[in-house]
């Protein structure tokens, strides 16, 4: 049987089980710290149009008497950010190999400490775009480090839920930040958006105070050559919810999967055969990350997309990520056409922009049923073992050049006198996301229920991407040719001396 087949059956208090305390404790705090991200998220965008914001940044307008902001600095102040966002990454997945996960976690922490005291402090032009400037290092920082991380400590069994998690802390930062503002937006002066930056202090001061309590990834550690502190952290994170020969079977697992691994890419073999795979979700979420929601749906959209995201989480173990997969592009092509659809008519009446906003908000709702929720898990789990980091970096460096763009071209495909296509946009994105289903049906695979070393053999193996689920990777190692047999048996003798080793002395 291949394995995996039983996680779908896994009841909500069975995947509990699959937690110890430490494992437990471990995933909530750092699955919090996407909370930050939603704060920079939606913060900005909702907190641009208080009136003494404009009033601090902004000019002027003799005419309309009231203060505004200026286009050209608009279009600069959410554009260049993303260069920083850029050094992020890089920095991020560097960091994160070398010194390891809670380093980098820990560094980024202290690093957006620092970038919301700029921007609480800011009274210019200059130093709340430097202040935002500062917080996407970090948030470039966070997005190649945290999934990454809650990936490689939690059991293959209930991955999906522990990763798929980050897109609901996402979400649900930018809910309260949302709530806060809505409530803060009367107030007669400053307080009414540094009150809602304000909470830019809390999530980092919480990791930076608790990070160093928490265990290093074992996977990590074994790369970086540190295989007794591995082994002593794997036991930590499974003892209790795992039994000690199942702890060791595992540990078995992931010292051979990875000795195999280095040897694979050592010869140059397939080593970056999932790249390609990795990125496409990142290109699909970019290409679904610009919603034209006004401002007073941003707070019932967020609850619809945190109780979505609670949906994909349970989910995602259960019936698969493919499918997943294929239901929220369905939704969201469907959408976009009929969205493309409304735009034909001649009469652009009342109902028919109702009709086009409610398109909008489906498209939105699939978009979290399926992409958006599915993303990081995919991401972290696909890459080889060796280069998590750097394909990872790879995948997100990707998604931004993408919604990079995105940002510059949708004003010239939606306004007069350029295209002037205004709704019917709906027809290019609706086909970009039946694109986006073909290539998930061919190349998408569905690693739920597996391992991260399975997951490097199957790719090794070159099995195609919509029969993951099916192959047993027990046979498919007894296959390897020869010569790869000869590293094996190598490794074997490895790990067993590592094993040796690494076993506490009573």
């Amino acid at each position: 049987m291949p394995a995996g087949n039983d996680i779908g059956q896994l009841s909500l208090r069975q995947a509990y089980k699959c937690f110890n305390k430490k494992l437990l404790l471990t995933c909530c705090l750092v699955a919090i710290s996407p909370f930050n991200y939603g704060f920079d998220n939606q913060g900005f965008s909702s907190i641009q149009s208080m009136d003494y914001f404009d009033k601090q940044f902004g000019d002027y307008d003799p005419k309309t008497k009231a203060w505004y902001l200026p286009t050209w600095w608009l279009s600069i102040f959410n554009a260049v950010p993303f260069a920083s966002f850029f050094c992020g990454i890089i920095c991020g997945s560097i960091i994160s190999k070398k010194f390891g996960r809670r380093a980098c976690i820990f560094f980024m922490a202290c690093w957006a400490l620092m970038s919301a005291s700029v921007i609480i402090s800011a009274r210019s032009r200059g130093q709340i775009l430097a202040g935002r400037i500062l917080n996407f290092f970090y948030v470039g920082m966070e997005l190649v480090c945290i999934a990454v991380y809650q990936s490689e400590i939690t059991p293959r069994k209930v991955r999906g839920v522990t990763v798929g998690a980050y897109h609901v802390a996402l979400t649900t930062g930018g809910l309260i930040l949302n709530s806060l503002a809505a409530g803060t937006k009367e107030i007669k002066s400053n307080a009414s958006w540094i009150i809602p930056f304000g909470l830019f202090f809390t999530i980092p001061t919480i990791i930076v105070s608790t990070i160093w309590f928490l265990p290093e990834s074992p996977r990590c550690l074994i790369m970086q050559e540190r295989t007794e502190q591995a082994r002593k952290n794997l036991h930590v994170l499974r003892v209790g919810a795992l039994t000690e020969e199942q702890i060791e079977e595992e540990w078995q697992q992931m010292l051979l999967g990875i000795r195999q691994e280095e040897a694979i890419s050592k010869k140059g073999c397939n080593v970056s055969s999932s790249a390609p795979t990795s990125a496409a979700p990142s290109l699909s979420s970019s290409s679904t990350s610009s919603s034209s929601a006004r401002f007073y749906m941003l707070i019932i959209m967020a609850i619809i997309n945190m109780f979505l995201g609670f949906v994909v989480i349970y989910a995602q173990d259960r019936i698969g990520r493919r499918k997943l997969l294929f239901i929220g592009g369905g939704v969201q092509a469907s959408a976009m056409i009929c969205m493309g659809g409304l735009g034909t008519a001649p009469d652009q009446s009342l109902p028919i922009r109702n009709a086009v906003v409610s398109m909008m908000v489906i498209y939105i709702s699939g978009y979290t049923a399926g992409w958006a929720g599915v993303t990081q898990t995919m991401n972290a789990e696909i890459p080889s073992t060796e280069l998590r980091a750097a394909t990872f970096r790879v995948a997100s460096i990707t998604a931004v050049v993408c919604q990079i763009v995105m940002t510059f071209v949708i004003p010239y495909l939606l306004n007069a006198p350029y295209a002037a296509l205004h709704v019917k946009t709906g027809f290019i994105f609706g086909a970009i996301t039946v694109c986006g289903l073909v290539f998930t049906y061919m190349f998408v695979p569905d690693c739920r229920g597996r391992s991260l070393e399975d997951i490097d053999v199957l790719f090794h193996s070159s099995v195609p991407a919509r029969r993951f689920h099916k192959v047993d990777v027990g046979t498919l190692r007894e296959h390897i040719d020869g010569h790869d047999m000869k590293h094996v048996e190598t490794l074997k003798d490895e790990t067993v001396t590592h094993t040796e080793e690494a076993k506490p002395q009573v």
